[in-house]
């Protein structure tokens, strides 16, 4: 015992002195003026993974799909974040300003487990399953300004920012009538009655004769604009430690004017689950109604607050980072769905010139694992990340731990790229 606390004070006592010193920001710059610009994009399931699908030969085991399919179906996420265009003044006094705008958007799919059930198990009885699910997809333009001081050991920053909804689709309804009769075939009926709600008329796509006002679409969109207002608070806590607090608020939702809904259908028959995976099979879609009109929908980012830190034990070179923290999807909506954030990961900088980091995140409902590499030539900084990706969304604790092992196994992926020049 004597000796296990000898060498933990012998620790101690080296590692104090490495971490004495001012501590960077959560999120330290490199450059005092910087412009640039940044780009992702993911696609995620909460099942299927690539190391089972990229094979040479593929074995589907359909009643280990059936029981594996979490209870609230099969989810399917796609996000992207490009270009978002950027520049940036920071002064050493810890005074911030700049700008950022570019577009941002969201795709959410779900097909409920029980046609998975049906597909593994089949159906007795030969009676009708109906199978529910449903699609939403949601694009955003944005502009917004940052502007940040440091009142002694504390930074305040403010960003308020102008959105403009370009789209927000969804599927009011969205089912399937699947048959299993006793001879083994297939037969599945779908259909799906879907809005399109725009900033603009879109009539003009379903006819020939009619052509884009591009300038009416401008102004559409910008008459539609929402309003959100971002905040962060950071101070050090200990001399290794740098926490602090981050919000965004909807203010004034966007405002979409137009619509076009219509209903899509499809027929399918196989003449057994042999010939669906095989490819033999009989299929006929179609859309139809399709009708444009007005409409009064009002839409706002989604809200985030929480926390965050940063842990320098022994210096700005190694970071260790954490964030906690709430969303809410559709706020001040009847469709509002709160869900939780969180991200941990670790970093290291060598002399601010090159970097590596790695980290595990759940937001925006999907998870991330994240492998990023940092080149900075202090006029020229590049950073690529790739990372692993899974769908969530799950409302148990067991299904949110399926979908977290999933997302390690290739559920989804995605990449990102930022480029900064400055001085």
């Amino acid at each position: 015992m004597k000796k296990t606390l000898i060498i933990l004070a012998t620790l101690i006592s080296l590692t104090i002195p490495l971490s004495a010193f001012t501590l960077d920001p959560l999120y330290p710059s490199h450059r005092i003026f910087e412009i640039g610009f940044d780009s992702q994009a993911a696609v995620t399931n909460n099942y299927f993974n690539a190391k089972d699908l990229l094979v040479k030969d593929i074995v589907i085991d359909l009643k280990k799909i059936a029981d594996g399919i979490p209870s609230n179906g099969l989810m399917l996420n796609a996000f992207f974040s490009a270009p978002e265009l950027f520049w940036n003044l920071n002064l050493p006094n810890g005074f911030h300003l700049g700008s950022a705008y570019g577009l941002e958007g969201s795709v959410t799919g779900n097909i409920g487990k029980n046609l998975f059930e049906l597909i593994g198990y089949g159906n007795a009885d030969s009676t009708t399953i109906n199978v529910d699910g449903y699609a939403k997809a949601d694009v955003f333009a944005y502009f917004n300004i940052s502007a940040g001081i440091k009142l002694d050991s504390m930074r305040i920053t403010v960003t308020p920012a102008i959105f403009m909804p370009i789209l927000h689709a969804e599927t009011s309804s969205m089912s399937a009538q699947v048959k299993n009769p006793e001879d083994g075939s297939i037969q599945v009926v779908a259909s799906a009655f879907g809005t399109v709600y725009t900033p603009t008329d879109i009539s003009y796509l379903g006819d020939s004769n009619k052509s884009a006002d591009t300038e009416k679409i401008i102004r559409d969109i910008s008459s539609g604009a929402g309003f959100d207002l971002a905040g962060a608070v950071e101070l050090p806590v200990f001399s290794f430690l740098q926490a602090g607090g981050y919000a965004r608020i909807p203010i004034v939702p966007g405002h979409l004017k137009h619509s076009a809904t219509g209903t899509a259908s499809l027929k399918y028959t196989a003449d057994s689950l042999t010939d669906i995976i095989n490819g033999d099979s009989e299929s006929d879609s179609d859309i139809s109604d399709i009708t444009y009109g007005t409409s009064d929908y009002y839409i706002s980012r989604p809200l985030r607050l929480g926390a965050e830190a940063a842990f320098r034990p022994f210096g700005n070179w190694f970071t260790v980072r954490t964030l906690l923290g709430l969303g809410v999807q559709y706020p001040y909506t009847s469709d509002f769905k709160f869900y939780s954030e969180y991200s941990i990961g670790a970093e290291i900088d060598l002399f601010k010139i090159i970097g590596m980091s790695l980290s595990t995140s759940y937001l925006s409902q999907m998870f991330i694992h994240k492998l990023n590499c940092m080149i900075n030539l202090r006029i020229l900084e590049l950073n690529f990340a790739a990372f692993l990706a899974g769908s969530g969304g799950a409302e148990n604790a067991a299904d949110f731990g399926t979908e977290f092992a999933n997302s390690f196994k290739g559920t989804g992926a995605g990449a990102q790229v930022s480029v900064r020049i400055g001085f």
